[in-house]
């Protein structure tokens, strides 16, 4: 086994260890994956998601532009999930992007702590549900819903 193949299958088998979320995006038709192609844990998810027919997206050196020109425009369509590796500086910004535009995020889920990663994010994001879509009870003015 060369080094290519084990970092690959580690990287798989501690996705295939991770919380019943990941997984489940993996098999989520319109799910959109988007990886860090300078980290192993990200080009194994790319390998996989070319695999299993999922759009992916390098963050490159600039996740703002991937998010406004690529991801914004389906996720803002059609909603959906996102799931990916990339670092922390950058899932944290890819959050705010997010919330920024959809005004609402139903699921943020970084899975990094159960797979021990100090450096990477390993995430779940639901962009499906919108703010018209949480009914919230209206008080008229004497305060009776």
């Amino acid at each position: 086994m060369d080094r290519r193949a084990f970092m690959t299958h580690s990287v798989l088998l501690a996705a295939a260890c991770a919380p019943p979320a990941f997984a489940h995006a993996m098999r989520t038709r319109g799910t959109l994956a988007v990886y860090d192609s300078t980290l192993a844990e990200g080009r194994a998810l790319a390998e996989h998601a070319a695999r299993s027919g999922l759009p992916a997206f390098d963050t490159g050196e600039d996740i703002g532009a991937l998010w406004y020109a690529t991801l914004a425009p389906h996720v803002v369509q059609k909603g959906g999930l996102l799931i990916g590796v990339t670092r922390r500086s950058d899932y944290f910004v890819l959050t705010q992007f997010i919330a920024h535009t959809m005004g609402a995020v139903a699921l943020q889920q970084d899975i990094s702590r159960s797979l021990a990663s100090t450096q990477t994010s390993h995430f779940v994001i639901d962009c499906a549900i919108r703010p018209r879509d949480v009914t919230r009870k209206r008080r008229n003015a004497r305060g009776e819903a």
